[in-house]
């Protein structure tokens, strides 16, 4: 027959070899960990959905009609330094004044009109 030496699925057979080795050095170093995980999933208890494991401790549901209310949250003002605000703004009035002192020098120097070519 025909050589199959360079046929396409050899290169996948191959690949699927070379992930199924892998798979099993994972298999081997997490094996107890997987007998865990497998055991707990088929007892009955863990196949059951569990709402008291979603309260919070200590968490009372003052409407106990089904409905879910989140918890209010209060706003909290920044408590930040008066330094870091003072400072900032301080560097946005010399800012100000720079650009401010470059414009009159600009405008002194050129003009209040624009430069018209003849």
């Amino acid at each position: 027959g025909a050589s199959v030496a360079k046929h396409a699925v050899l290169d996948r057979l191959y690949e699927l070899r070379v992930v199924m080795e892998k798979m099993r050095l994972v298999e081997s170093k997490l094996k107890h960990q997987l007998e865990k995980v497998l055991a707990r999933a088929t007892a009955e208890e863990v196949l059951r959905p569990n709402p008291a494991a979603l309260v919070a401790p200590g968490a009372e549901n003052k409407a106990d009609d089904g409905v879910y209310r989140p918890p209010k949250l209060t706003a909290a003002p920044y408590v930040g330094e008066e330094t870091e605000t003072r400072e900032r703004e301080a560097k946005v009035r010399t800012n100000r004044a720079r650009r401010a002192e470059i414009m009159t020098i600009v405008r002194e120097h050129d003009g209040h009109h624009p430069e018209q070519k003849s």
